[in-house]
């Protein structure tokens, strides 16, 4: 046997009310129960806790030290149940998510308007960077969410798959690859590439240019009005997403280098395992769902 919290609740208010019958009606239990609670904490002890009189129960001069402890225990567990609900509802109040690559950021845009209509009186805080430093902080509790490749995501975090990125190459209209007399190939030109880990800049590498011929240059850069305004006055070769290319803004500026081929990469969202999930991280997953990536 041994001396459980719901025991101390008990006995403590039983101390407090001076009677068995306010303690049973206070905690919503027959007076049968309390005794018992209190007989079973005192077979524990081996000595009374109170003196049963008629009109009532005071303590006794050995249970007088063990109530005074068993009040604080209570009160602090109590306090504790308070501050744990108070963290959680300022959880439910802000949402903070990372997207890796930043050059991801203008693709979330759908599922941003969505969960900022949806959002039931949370903050949303939306911030990009390397995945690396977005992992380190949703693995410390700085961030609740992280969206990117799913590559880059531990097996600690539980991870929602979304549908692949879907990329295409582009350059600009009237580039030298459209030239049938120019017989430089792909991998002639300057190629702008996301900040993605290293494993999905090989494989997007090798997808662009699968006969195995290396890039001459190969830039990183993650802001993608800058790689648009590049590949707009240059002959480098950028990546874009499917979901844009098809826009008149883009077909007006650019062209696809091959309309067959498409360059994908696993995009999902993680968060860590072992951590509830919240009210707001449920709505911005559902948004995700609905304007996907793509």
């Amino acid at each position: 046997m041994s001396i459980t919290l719901s025991k101390l609740r008990h006995v403590v208010a039983v101390d407090r009310l001076g009677s068995f019958t306010a303690a049973a009606e206070e905690v919503r239990l027959s007076q049968s129960s309390i005794t018992k609670s209190v007989a079973q904490v005192e077979d524990e002890l081996g000595y009374s806790l109170f003196d049963r009189r008629a009109r009532g129960a005071s303590a006794t001069e050995n249970g007088r030290e063990f109530l005074d402890r068993a009040a604080r225990i209570v009160a602090d567990v109590d306090g504790l149940g308070r501050d744990v609900a108070s963290q959680r509802a300022r959880r439910e109040e802000v949402l903070r998510v990372g997207v890796a690559p930043p050059s991801l950021v203008g693709l979330l845009s759908g599922a941003v308007r969505t969960a900022m209509r949806r959002a039931d009186n949370f903050s949303l805080q939306l911030q990009a960077g390397t995945t690396d430093r977005l992992v380190g902080q949703l693995r410390q509790g700085d961030l609740d969410l992280v969206v990117g490749p799913t590559d880059g995501f531990a097996a600690e975090f539980e991870v929602v798959p979304l549908p692949d990125l879907v990329g295409r190459t582009f350059v600009r209209r009237g580039h030298p690859l459209f030239d049938p007399d120019d017989d430089r190939p792909l991998s002639a030109f300057p190629i702008i590439l996301p900040n993605l880990s290293a494993p999905d800049v090989a494989r997007l590498l090798r997808r662009i240019a699968p006969t195995g011929e290396g890039f001459a240059t190969v830039h990183v850069l993650d802001s993608f009005p800058m790689v648009s305004a590049i590949v707009a006055t240059t002959d480098a070769i950028g990546v874009v997403a499917t979901s844009f290319a098809r826009t008149a803004r883009f077909r007006n500026a650019f062209a696809i280098v091959d309309q067959e081929t498409e360059h994908s990469i696993g995009i999902g969202v993680a968060r860590r395992a072992r951590w509830m999930s919240t009210r707001p991280m449920q709505s911005f997953i559902a948004a995700l769902k609905r304007h996907p990536v793509a």
